[in-house]
């Protein structure tokens, strides 16, 4: 049967979530429902956008968590994802840039942990661990799956959405289209929130389970139909994915984030690329709607700790930037973060806690009062997210490696700052030699690094930067030294599966 697209803003599942589930047995462990986007800003929701329609989101929040300084620490895909699934810094756990992979491991990454608790562990969507020479190919059963044994739905890494070419991999590493799965040939998101929904009528309802959601949008997909922005700044003309997308957007009249000088040859695709942008955020929050529709229909929507963020955030050509993200910007590092979970998460708080992405494993496993590996880096919040405590953390690290403009960082709920490590004052077009007082400039429109009356702020920003960065034993290693450690070593890092970065960057100390 045809299902129906998704194009409504979800309005009926957002009143919805406001009513107390019906009652159901529950198991004694609590389940885990995460879902994250990909590039999707702090500034793209409902809450704090309300161009942004994200109701369902919004109503989460409103009877959960709303977290303010959710940092991308690393803020591209690969590190990321890295980071989530280890709770270590890239340099331990290897992904330290896209396509690098995750190195292999039979114990101690989140789902491996999970596993061994007793959950049915699902994974479905976007996946770039993998690395290798191509994106081209599924992820066979095995140590690259990292702990996901059971359901494992993926097209690894794919940036075509359209209902042409959209598809997963099955176990035995077969590319099946969308189309020839589902007879009215739906786009992917569509496609994937559907293998959600049949996962959850199959699953074992004897045991808890830990679903993981990685949605592609609204990370620019090719879609252009607007010549004049550069880089890979597109349209995201979303009309060649479903018509109707666009449709609660059509006619909005946009407002950019602040401090934006529009030319007035490109004001109208400016306008337009951001409400291509918000359309597939606003699909997403529906898509979320369906999921949280099955946890009230299998009544174990109390017993759910649900948990939506995103990888990274999109420049939109903010600040110049030639690229998406790689920045210490605010809208490439700072991303959205709603947890929910009644009579266990506090209902209706906004928390201004500091939370980094290594940080999401080790607080996630403390709320599901489950044990943290030794071997995890960040910090376990849970206790500070029981009790909406901001106080506890000062500071989290910023930081990205490889190319040209390499630099670390700081982030503090008022400050940012970053530096670069190499020559190059500039990555992609955008400074990285930055101090923002986000406080008072918001927009992060005037850059206070290096000018003498912020001497001082800047100073304490460079020591936090350098207490980071030995703490996790940063050289601030270059491009360069990566490359010459790669070469010493006899490998490549998209083929690296075996080696620590850091034990490779550390040899070149000796």
């Amino acid at each position: 049967m045809k299902r129906s697209k998704l194009t409504l803003i979800g309005m009926a599942t957002a009143a919805a979530l406001s009513l107390t589930a019906q009652a159901a047995p529950q198991t004694k462990k609590p389940n885990l429902l995460f879902v994250f986007t990909d590039q999707q800003s702090f500034d793209m929701i409902g809450a704090v956008n309300p161009q942004v329609k994200t109701p369902v989101l919004d109503s989460l929040e409103a009877s959960g968590v709303r977290f303010q300084h959710m940092v991308s620490s690393e803020p591209i895909c690969t590190p990321y994802r890295g980071m989530l699934f280890s709770g270590q810094h890239p340099l331990y756990n290897g992904a330290f840039f896209n396509d690098v992979p995750l190195l292999p491991t039979s114990q101690d990454r989140f789902a491996h942990v999970l596993s061994r608790a007793g959950y049915e562990t699902a994974y479905v969507g976007k996946w770039h661990l993998l690395g290798g020479p191509t994106r081209g190919t599924g992820i066979p059963p095995g140590p690259n799956r990292q702990g996901f044994d059971e359901t494992f739905l993926s097209n690894n890494c794919h940036v075509n959405y359209s209902p042409e070419a959209c598809h997963f991999y099955d176990d035995n590493n077969r590319r099946i289209l969308f189309k020839e799965f589902y007879s009215d040939s739906p786009w992917e998101l569509e496609a994937q929130t559907r293998q959600v929904e049949e996962w959850f009528g199959r699953r074992d309802q004897n045991r808890p389970f830990a679903a993981f959601v990685s949605w592609h949008p609204p990370h620019n997909f090719g879609g252009d139909g607007c010549p004049k922005l550069p880089g890979r700044q597109k349209n995201y003309n979303v009309k060649g994915l479903d018509p109707d997308l666009i449709k609660p957007y059509e006619k909005v009249d946009i407002t950019l984030r602040p401090g934006e000088q529009l030319d007035p040859e490109n004001e109208a695709c400016r306008k337009n690329q951001y409400r291509n942008y918000m359309a597939m955020i606003t699909a997403c929050d529906t898509a979320l709607g369906r999921l949280v529709d099955q946890l009230k229909q299998q009544g174990v929507y109390e017993n759910t700790l649900i948990v939506f963020t995103s990888d990274h955030g999109d420049m939109l050509l903010s600040h110049g930037a030639g690229k998406p993200k790689q920045y210490p910007q605010d809208y490439s590092a700072r991303v959205p973060l709603v947890m929910h979970w009644p009579g266990r998460i506090p209902e209706g708080k906004v928390n201004d806690l500091l939370v980094g992405s290594m940080d999401l494993m080790p607080t996630i496993l403390g709320l599901l009062d489950l044990p943290v590996p030794d071997s995890v880096q960040g910090r376990d919040l849970s206790e500070a997210v029981i009790a909406n405590d901001g106080s506890v953390v000062e500071s989290v690290p910023l930081f990205v490696y490889l190319h040209k403009g390499s630099w670390r960082g700081v982030f503090t709920k008022e400050w940012t700052y970053a530096r670069s490590v190499d020559a190059h004052k500039k990555r992609d077009g955008v400074e990285v030699n930055v101090l923002y007082n986000r406080k008072n400039d918001p927009g992060q429109l005037n850059n206070l690094f290096g000018k003498p009356e912020f001497a001082d702020v800047q100073q304490h920003m460079e020591s936090l930067t350098t207490q980071w960065m030995e703490k996790f034993g940063d050289k601030e290693y270059t491009a360069a030294d990566f490359a010459t450690a790669a070469k010493k070593a006899g490998i490549t890092w998209q083929n690296n599966y075996t080696h620590r970065p850091i034990d490779l960057l550390r040899a070149l100390d000796k």
